[in-house]
């Protein structure tokens, strides 16, 4: 059974004094078949995750790995930020004959005390790349690699989403879109069933 492949996750800031926030991890550097929990800052969700992601080389956009979301994964890379304008995108590989199960992407406001979500993107096989919060969604683009990205201003408190440079979502308000906040990026959920 094929997952969704995962390469190249970044947050990247607009302004040269939040550089210190910015990270970037493409898994080239971990071994193929291993798991990412305990690599680059990674975590098994605080409230329950229960099941790793697997570092593979099968497929990948930059040589030589990619992250294969496996059955149930949910995974976070933790993070503070509170000011600026960021970016954090991911590239996506959907195969074709990906028929099963649904894939997410989190971004946390709040992270383990006080959770909180800004964003959940659901990747569903026979329904699109959705936002279940407003209902919107856009086609998967399946076979190649094609980026998922949400675009932040947490000074105004905003923020847009898009999917293979179609959008998703915008003019949405950052602590208050899904679960009322903060004006934060405090973590990245990659999750699978």
């Amino acid at each position: 059974m094929n997952r969704p492949l995962l390469t190249v996750l970044a947050i990247l800031g607009a302004t040269a004094a939040a550089a210190h926030a910015q990270f970037s991890d493409n898994f080239d550097t971990y071994q193929d078949g291993s798991t990412l929990a305990g690599q680059g800052e990674w975590e098994l969700w605080c409230m329950g995750g229960v099941k790793d992601a697997t570092v593979s080389k099968a497929l990948s956009r930059s040589a030589p790995n990619a992250l294969r979301l496996d059955k149930n994964s949910d995974l976070v890379r933790p993070t503070s930020i509170t000011s600026g304008q960021w970016t954090i995108s991911a590239w996506l590989y959907i195969p074709s004959d990906m028929n099963f199960g649904t894939g997410a992407f989190g971004v946390f406001n709040r992270y383990c005390q006080g959770m909180a979500w800004s964003v959940i993107t659901i990747i569903d096989p026979s329904g699109g790349i959705m936002d279940p919060w407003n209902g919107d969604s856009v086609p998967l683009v399946r076979d190649q690699w094609a980026q998922w990205r949400v675009e932040v201003d947490l000074d105004t408190d905003s923020f847009g989403e898009y999917y293979n440079d179609l959008p998703l979502s915008e003019g949405l308000t950052w602590s208050k879109n899904i679960d009322f906040g903060a004006i934060e990026i405090a973590g990245i959920e990659l999750y699978s069933e």
